[in-house]
C-alpha cells in the first residue's frame, strides 16, 4: 500500500509540472 501511494504522489507532481507547463505556455 505505501509503495502505491508513493506511485500515487510521484504521479501527482507529474500530472501538476505538466500543468503548470501548458499554462506558462498559455500565458
Amino acid at each position: 500500500m505505501r509503495c502505491f501511494n508513493m506511485v500515487t504522489v510521484f504521479l501527482i507532481e507529474i500530472f501538476n509540472q505538466e500543468f503548470y507547463l501548458i499554462d506558462e505556455i498559455i500565458a
